[in-house]
């Protein structure tokens, strides 16, 4: 969750470094390389933190996977690519319950 907001504050400096940056590309004879870097590193960081939120949402999504299915990760490795009922495995919303 907390990638998220870092995800949401950034997006107004990513706004404002792609202004920039545009600006900086038209008129090539004001550019200033400190700001001009820094436009960069504001991107760079906007573009971490979506592939850190990403692999959250992807490893959340997982984990609720096997929740529902009350399995472990072993189990779930186990048994990849093939049919397995668990044997603690009861219906999806007591498997949630418990």
């Amino acid at each position: 969750i907390s990638t998220i907001f870092v995800f949401g504050a950034l997006i107004p400096d990513l706004i404002k470094s792609g202004v920039y940056l545009y600006e900086a590309v038209t008129d090539i004879h004001n550019i200033h390389i400190k700001e001009v870097i820094f436009a960069l590193e504001v991107i760079i960081v906007f573009l971490f933190a979506s592939l850190i939120c990403t692999l959250m949402f992807m490893f959340f999504n997982f984990h609720r996977k096997l929740v529902r299915e009350n399995k472990t990760t072993i189990e779930n490795l186990e048994h990849k690519n093939k049919e397995y009922r668990s044997n603690y495995e009861m219906s999806e919303e007591e498997n949630i319950i418990q």
